[in-house]
């Protein structure tokens, strides 16, 4: 035998031997069952805007009603109201919490979607959120405004008139944009020279308060009345909805609180017109009333 012939017949022995002892070591692969791995959960906070108001401004709603109220509605309570703006079904997500510094304190709302001012926030920071789950645009707020005993379809004039001025004296109310509101600035103080109302309330009491002058109800209305002893008048469509805006109104209603979902629960009132007393009864027909009765 050639010594070449010697050392390939040595080496496939030895590489025989190596394939038997590798595969002598394995552990048999047939019949093991497979291993899964277990799922992994990962929660976090989400980082988005969300709805929120600062004690601030609903300290400044609180101070403006107890300086207000002996005029306009002696006998009236305050609450804070937080509806959904855009959708319906975004009522399940208004949940509101106080963010102080050991955590989020759950906020209690009512059936009308209103909570109580709390004394203790006063030694909290005015910069202390109120905030809501949803997210940043989608919620309306407003003080509300309501002497106890009236039907739950009936509202007080000068309730009404107080909570106008309380929804723009603290900033709880979305109006103009900051740069629309500066440009437009000098437009309407002319405006209001001509007509004589310089200074003072215009947003809630004079002729010219437009897109400002919105109430809010508590649901979709049908029909309005102002009762005032003997006096009725019921209001014309134009005062319901936004119905009766002018283009410019229009053209700005993207940045109120109105126009999507709060669309049918929106009147205007004449605030103005003081030859209606503050004890005017507002007769209110909701929409779900009017189906029951046909």
């Amino acid at each position: 035998m050639s010594p070449r012939l010697r050392i390939g017949l040595a080496a496939c022995a030895s590489l025989l031997s190596l394939a038997a002892a590798a595969q002598q070591g394995s552990p048999p692969t047939q019949g093991k069952p497979t291993e899964t791995l277990g799922s992994v959960s990962v929660q976090g906070v989400s980082t988005a805007e969300r709805e929120r108001k600062t004690l601030s401004q609903f300290a400044q709603a609180l101070a403006d009603f107890e300086r207000l109220k002996a005029s306009w509605a002696p006998n009236a309570e305050l609450r804070f109201k937080v509806m959904p703006r855009q959708r319906a079904s975004d009522a399940e997500r208004l949940q509101l919490a106080l963010q102080t510094p050991q955590g989020p304190r759950p906020i209690e709302i009512d059936e009308l979607q209103r909570f109580a001012w709390d004394p203790a926030w006063l030694d909290l920071p005015g910069d202390t959120e109120v905030r809501s789950l949803l997210r940043d645009g989608k919620a309306a707020w407003r003080p509300d405004v309501r002497t106890p005993g009236l039907p739950s379809n009936v509202r007080r004039l000068g309730d009404l008139r107080l909570q106008c001025k309380l929804s723009w004296t603290s900033g709880l109310a979305r109006g103009l944009p900051p740069v629309l509101a500066v440009a437009t600035a000098p437009v309407r103080w002319m405006m209001r020279a001509v007509t004589g109302q310089v200074g003072g309330d215009t947003e809630c009491s004079g002729q010219l308060s437009g897109a400002y002058n919105s109430i809010l109800l508590d649901k979709p209305v049908w029909a309005v009345a102002l009762v005032d002893g003997p006096r009725r008048w019921p209001l014309p469509y134009v005062f319901l909805h936004g119905s009766g805006d002018a283009t410019g109104n229009q053209a700005i209603a993207g940045s109120l609180d109105w126009p999507s979902h709060l669309r049918q629960h929106m009147i205007r009132l004449p605030l103005h017109d003081m030859s209606w007393s503050n004890e005017t009864r507002v007769e209110i027909e909701y929409d779900d009333e009017q189906e029951q009765a046909r």
